[in-house]
């Protein structure tokens, strides 16, 4: 599986994803208290909102999620920059530009 994500990925610079695929789901959703019916419906709920960070995270892939504003409800969004294997200074020298691009501090979430 490592070898053909990197496959897919060695044409490109850096692949750029969100980081999640909603905005933060409602308060308590991920409550030990909440009901689950099996492992597997346990699975889904956890990872259907971030389904793009796990293939990366599994592959060994370079990948970093930055903030990057807050939605019209007043929640953090976020990118997702993936580069090729064994290029974290590329990574990190992207993720330079895009916090600059995009400066977010948690300060942002008051008012």
């Amino acid at each position: 599986m490592r070898r053909s994500v990197a496959a897919q990925i060695a044409p490109y610079d850096l692949v750029i994803t969100p980081a999640t695929a909603t905005t933060a789901p409602p308060l308590g959703l991920y409550s030990p208290a909440q009901p689950v019916d099996d492992a597997l419906a346990w699975t889904a709920r956890m990872f259907r909102p971030a389904p793009f960070a796990g293939l990366f995270n599994t592959t060994g892939q370079p990948a970093i999620a930055l903030p990057t504003g807050l939605s019209a409800a007043r929640l953090p969004v976020a990118v997702q920059l993936v580069a090729r294997l064994g290029e974290e200074a590329l990574l990190l020298q992207a993720a330079r530009v895009v916090e600059q691009a995009f400066p977010f501090a948690c300060t942002s979430l008051e008012a």
